[in-house]
């Protein structure tokens, strides 16, 4: 943090300005890899998941048992739905990630095209 002081009208106040400290990640464990949040997203689209199955799964069963609407049990399956599509977007984001590290070092070779 900084401290900036300024005298507005005469009097004197003191404002405090947030700076961000300048981020490097060299030397870091993602070898230039600038999203190390990739893994844990995954973990959470996992247990969004499991959250989701089990939540659709409550719905269909209430819905059969006629304690519940069709328009319950489609929402829920719409978020079964999303929750799909944010694990499968979380674990290309991870892969690609980790294709970027290995590349960056050295461990694949990027093909020769003729």
């Amino acid at each position: 943090m900084r401290s900036v002081a300024a005298e507005p009208a005469g009097r004197a106040a003191r404002k405090i300005a947030l700076v961000n400290p300048p981020w490097s990640f060299d030397g870091s464990i993602y070898f230039g890899c600038h999203e190390p949040h990739l893994p844990l997203e995954f973990g959470y689209a996992r247990a969004l998941l499991a959250a989701s199955n089990e939540s659709y799964a409550a719905n269909l069963d209430t819905y059969k048992q006629g304690l519940s609407t069709i328009v319950e049990l489609l929402t829920a399956g719409r978020d079964l739905a999303n929750a799909r599509y944010t694990i499968v977007q979380s674990r290309a984001d991870l892969l690609t990630s980790s294709a970027a590290v290995a590349y960056a070092v050295g461990a694949v070779e990027m093909p020769i095209r003729p």
